[in-house]
């Protein structure tokens, strides 16, 4: 399949971000926080156009989202 290692690599990003939510110490917080982005950026990079198109939209989007919510919080 043309989207195996791109979707290896978000359950990867997936499975990295549920277990720094749920550990407190600081060497797998680190280890978990590094391996997120490197699986990201590297999914990114694997990731067919129409896929990045996608990623960027939501990204913007939420930029707006965090923007709007720092907004009330000045």
């Amino acid at each position: 399949m043309l989207y195996s290692p791109y979707l290896l690599l978000l359950s990867i990003t997936f499975v990295a971000i549920h277990i720094l939510r749920r550990t407190s110490k600081e060497i797998p917080s680190t280890i978990t926080a590094l391996t997120t982005v490197l699986s990201f950026f590297w999914g990114f990079f694997l990731a067919p156009w129409p896929v990045k198109l996608i990623i960027v939209a939501l990204l913007t989007r939420l930029d707006k989202f965090y923007l709007r919510e720092t907004k009330f919080l000045g």
